[in-house]
């Protein structure tokens, strides 16, 4: 039906325009039996925003500006494009046409076409939708910009009702056209009574009003009204919603309610069924033959059955999922791994995402949204896009429905599990690729080998699939082009053998994410594989300076490690920073884009000192680095005499300049004595060694002779005390006669 119903839309609008030009054909004529009849230069189309784009002729001398404002339009000119814009004065009539002809025939223009409108890709204006990760990532609006749905579609919301006064699903509730309600009567002999909106299975009654939130938050989830500037939007914004209630306000239902509401959903025109329940343990075989039959009996009227697979963490999806003809949907996490708490195992279909959902929901106040997590999540979101599937493509069958979802899917563990396997079924729901499949009767597939690879490293291989809606491969030798955005891939151009092609790529000496893109007819790719840095094949060491002064606590030095192609290596690469006489904090240290920064600690003793930084024994690099002394601090006299003689003198000393740590001063330091009494010689002596010397001379007085040393802001002086010289007596000695002689 939608076929036809675009067909009749484009067939209106195709005679609207031709009505629309024989009006304006028919004003060209009454102006042309008044002048002479001109073939206009370039023709003049329809502009539906009233402005129009002029490349101006080569040549021409005319001043469009002029020509524009006689005709009573507005003129701007674009320099860096070449172009005028001409816009409508008064809005889209036939006087504008008129003068837009007038200045057609004016032969100043090469061509004039439509000012199209330009609008970002088709995400909608719903304020909630910011929130909605879920949309973004199974691309959600790279298949609104083909379909955003049709109201021929109907999705059965199997669950505890549908709040039906919320304002985000109030336009899409489904009704049944063929009742009247309140009237007491089954008007459409469907066995139920006033069904105008669905049916109650819990009360028996035409009232499938959500007591619960449940069923609300999934009808939300599968077709809130997009782009209505309200709340959030549904995988199909425009879609018939129909309400099934056969769980009560507990949200617990029976086997039997879930039987009933499959074949009320199927007798009144649902094409998918939503089933985002589950029924604990196994089924007897006389439950399992019910619900072979109540599936028989919906297949048998061509609708498909999405059903949660459970949320116990179990190896085995619960029913009616378990069911062979029934998808089976885990939920699937917006880091696009499987939800913990999600069933799994043999059968399970898809994954879509579930964890963390914002949907529409139901409080005790009202309409309202809310956050929820589980498989009951993410049934909506492939039961949306069913319905998006038959919108652009009615005459899909069940089966091509189904296998399209399947084979479209993105393999999230291609790389251990290619395939189909049992812990995220054939992967997580790709809306834009299915959508793409079902406009165009065919699916492409594109896998890298690995999601990464090293800056000229080995190539790894691109795998393309071509297959129709049901798997069936494409036709041999069917040309798939690829192309790369970074690096080279070869060949450009492969062909299909059994539905496969095949390319390499090969990384080049740039890292980042290579896009490569593979097409096939009007199907298009598009998968990234990161190009990351090879191994560390250089290394350079850098210090802020390296001529340091002794008792500087740290030095800052940084570490660059590169790989064979300059790349920055990758992070957390270790780096060993060793000094032998100093240290360096931290020692060992871990790369961020290629840089590794830590601190030299110089040691307080002058003198060279080597710093290496490391990598492996076959990558590293070593400074050399001088430590000088600080500034003077300390004087040390070398004064042998404890005391001097009064008179002349001639005696020498000598000061050691040393700083903080005992380092001698550097030689060439100008130190200046004086003293008390004498004389210093020489007055002003250069340091060697660390060491100045001179000479006290002079006639020194008995008391106290105090030197002095000044070296820049440094004083220091040594006092001696100055004695008497000793005087020194001759000897004289007297014979001594004995008495008697």
């Amino acid at each position: 039906m939608r076929k036809w119903s675009l067909a009749r839309a484009s067939i209106r609008r195709l005679l609207l325009a031709g009505a629309c030009c024989l009006a304006l054909l028919a004003v060209l004529g009454m102006a042309g039996s008044a002048q002479p009849s001109r073939q206009p230069a370039v023709p003049v189309p329809i502009s539906q925003t009233c402005s129009w784009l002029a490349r101006p002729a080569e040549g021409s001398t005319s001043d469009i500006a002029e020509l524009a404002g006689q005709a009573g339009l507005n003129a701007r000119f674009v320099p860096a494009l070449n172009l005028w814009e001409l816009t409508c004065a008064g809005g889209t009539n036939g006087e504008d046409a008129f003068a837009l002809r007038r200045l057609a025939e004016s032969g100043a223009f090469e061509w004039l076409i439509p000012n199209r409108r330009v609008v970002i890709a088709a995400e909608p204006n719903d304020p909630g939708y910011t929130a909605q990760w879920n949309m973004r990532i199974i691309q959600a609006p790279a298949a609104w910009d083909i379909t955003t749905g049709s109201r021929q579609v109907v999705i059965a919301i199997l669950d505890t009702g549908i709040s039906l006064s919320h304002p985000d699903l109030q336009a899409n509730l489904w009704q049944n056209e063929d009742e009247i309600a309140g009237n007491g009567i089954d008007d459409d002999g469907n066995g139920y009574v006033d069904d105008r909106w669905g049916w109650n299975f819990v009360a028996s009654s035409p009232n499938p009003d959500d007591d619960h939130w449940h069923g609300t938050h999934v009808a939300g989830i599968a077709g809130a009204m997009g782009n209505n500037a309200l709340g959030v939007a549904g995988t199909a914004w425009q879609v018939q919603l129909m309400a099934v209630k056969f769980l009560d306000r507990n949200g617990q239902g029976s086997f039997l309610g879930m039987l009933q509401a499959m074949r009320y959903a199927a007798d009144n025109g649902a094409r998918i069924l939503n089933l985002s329940v589950s029924v604990d343990g196994d089924l007897t075989a006389e439950e399992r033959r019910l619900l072979d039959e109540a599936v028989n009996y919906v297949k048998e009227r061509g609708a498909v059955m999405i059903a949660a697979s459970g949320n116990a963490g179990a190896s085995t999806p619960a029913y009616p999922a378990r069911h062979p003809d029934i998808m089976a949907i885990g939920a699937s996490t917006s880091s696009d791994e499987r939800w913990w708490l999600s069933n799994y195992g043999p059968g399970l279909d898809l994954l879509a995402p579930g964890a963390g959902i914002y949907s529409t929901s139901r409080a005790s106040a009202g309409p309202t949204y809310s956050t929820a997590s589980g498989t009951s999540m993410a049934a909506p979101h492939v039961s949306g896009a069913a319905a998006l599937l038959w919108a652009v493509n009615p005459g899909l069958t069940p089966a091509e429905v189904m296998s399209t979802l399947r084979l479209s899917a993105d393999d999230l563990n291609y790389a251990s599990y290619p395939g189909p396997d049992a812990y995220c079924g054939w992967g997580r729901l790709n809306l834009r690729r299915a959508v793409q499949a079902a406009e165009h009767g065919a699916i492409l597939q594109a896998y890298a080998g690995a999601g990464s690879v090293q800056a000229l490293g080995d190539p790894i291989t691109i795998t393309a699939t071509l297959v129709d809606l049901l798997g069936a491969p494409a036709p041999e030798g069917t040309a798939i082009s690829f192309s790369t955005d970074l690096g080279t891939i070869l060949p450009a151009e492969a062909q299909t053998a059994g539905g496969t092609a095949v390319a390499q790529f090969f990384p080049g000496e740039l890292v980042g994410p290579a896009h490569i893109t593979v097409r096939a007819g009007a199907l298009t790719e598009q998968i990234t594989v990161t190009v990351q840095p090879g191994p560390p094949a250089a290394l350079q060491l850098a210090l802020e300076r390296e001529v340091i002064t002794a008792g500087t606590p740290s030095v800052p030095l940084t570490v660059t490690v590169q790989d064979a192609a300059g790349n920055p290596v990758q992070d957390g690469t270790a780096v060993l920073i060793s000094a032998q006489r100093g240290g360096a904090a931290p020692a060992l240290a871990y790369t961020y884009r290629g840089i590794v920064r830590s601190t030299y600690q110089p040691p307080t003793a002058a003198g060279p000192d080597q710093i290496t930084a490391q990598v492996s024994s076959a990558i590293s690099q070593t400074r050399e680095v001088n430590i000088v002394p600080g500034p003077p601090a300390q004087l040390r006299w070398s004064f042998e005499l404890a005391f001097l003689r009064a008179g002349e003198a001639h005696i020498p000393f000598a000061v050691q300049v040393l700083d903080a740590f005992d380092n001698p001063a550097p030689d060439g330091l100008q130190v200046a004595f004086a003293s008390s009494q004498g004389e210093v010689q020489p007055a002003i002596v250069l340091t060697q060694g660390g060491t100045a010397a001179a000479v006290l001379t002079g006639t020194l007085s008995r008391g106290e002779v105090c030197l002095q040393a000044q070296v820049d802001a440094l004083a220091g002086g040594l006092c001696r005390p100055v004695l008497e010289r000793m005087r020194i007596f001759p000897l004289f000695f007297r014979r001594h006669t004995p008495l008697g002689n």
